[in-house]
């Protein structure tokens, strides 16, 4: 099975949310993505 978990340190079910992720977390998120979905992604730096 090819599935990622994400425990975010101080949020909860309520504010775990992309937006809430720090860049290595979106990192490893948007690494994921693009291999499920065999296209590129381009972050924004937020």
């Amino acid at each position: 099975m090819d599935s990622r978990w994400f425990f975010m340190e101080g949020k909860h079910h309520g504010n775990a949310r992309i937006r809430n992720m720090n860049k290595s977390e979106k990192a490893v998120l948007i690494q994921a993505l693009e291999g499920w979905l065999d296209l590129d992604i381009e972050a924004e730096d937020n």
